[in-house]
């Protein structure tokens, strides 16, 4: 997730804030950073289309969407059973 953000930092950099406010405010509210990332990638693809940049941009964006969740898939079955760990909370 942190290299996806550091490279459409520079591809889309109103886009890449705007989902990292998404993915701050989600990890603030509910306390699951997995949350947090997911969401926020879906954000990316949003705001990326919203601030008009270029369909190979956007279709980027999608990939790295579906990479991300991809990847969480474990903490997403996890989120449903309610047994994902929240950050700042130990063992």
């Amino acid at each position: 997730m942190a290299t996806a953000c550091g490279g459409f930092l520079v591809l889309g950099p109103q886009a890449t804030v705007l989902a990292g406010a998404t993915f701050a405010a989600i990890v603030l509210l509910t306390r699951y950073v997995s949350l947090g990332s997911i969401t926020a990638s879906i954000a990316l693809t949003c705001a990326v289309y919203q601030t008009g940049e270029s369909p190979s941009i956007v279709g980027s964006s999608i990939g790295v969407a579906g990479l991300v969740r991809y990847r969480h898939r474990a903490n997403m079955v996890r989120l449903r059973e309610g047994s994902e760990r929240r950050f700042g909370h130990r063992i």
